[in-house]
């Protein structure tokens, strides 16, 4: 059975919003990490550092440093831009294969 453009639509849209809700969902959880590491830091009586890691990674940290306080963000925040790529690249390109067969 030859795809059609309606087929290959259909797929590309599925696609679409499975990329859609992954970013939503890294997006929710990297918001919830800062949120988490920004109140602890803040709400701590001394200085320190208050990290906060994904799967064991390393994502950020918050810190309360005389009186001021803040997150620094470590190379485990780009895990949350990565994986939803990676992960919408991969749910597309069946999409686009078929959309670009069925227009061929």
């Amino acid at each position: 059975m030859e795809p059609t453009p309606t087929h290959a639509r259909r797929l590309f849209v599925v696609s679409t919003i499975v990329t859609i809700a992954v970013f939503v969902v890294s997006i929710v959880l990297f918001g919830f990490l800062f949120v988490s590491a920004s109140t602890e830091a803040r709400a701590s009586v001394g200085d320190g550092v208050f990290p906060k890691e994904l799967l064991g990674l390393p994502v950020m940290e918050g810190f309360k440093n005389a009186g001021r306080f803040g997150v620094h963000l470590f190379p485990g925040a780009l895990l949350f831009l990565v994986v939803p790529a990676v992960i919408g690249i991969g749910c597309a390109l069946p999409g686009v294969l078929r959309f670009v067969k069925a227009r061929a």
